[in-house]
């Protein structure tokens, strides 16, 4: 199984971020493609994302994936894993 990329950047938007905007758009997101998956949260460097952007989205991640690593693709740190898988 291999690291699913969140987009995180599209829940971030552009400009100033907004909690109401971004709790939206994490509602209205399809979240079957993250279930039982291993998901990697990416630290976005060309964008400023409050901290609490990236515990949003971990914490409705944590509900439906196997497996939220965040960080960058090379070296992923695992947050959250729900149940073993094999990341071959």
């Amino acid at each position: 199984m291999s690291l699913i990329r969140f987009p995180l950047e599209e829940i971030a938007g552009v400009g100033i971020v907004r909690e109401r905007e971004v709790r939206r758009r994490l509602d209205e997101l399809d979240w079957q493609p993250y279930c039982n998956q291993a998901v990697l949260i990416l630290w976005l460097h060309d964008r400023e994302l409050p901290l609490w952007g990236y515990l949003m989205a971990s914490a409705r991640l944590s509900q439906v994936a196997a497996v939220v690593s965040f960080g960058e693709a090379c070296s992923p740190t695992v947050l959250i894993q729900r149940q073993r898988v094999n990341m071959e």
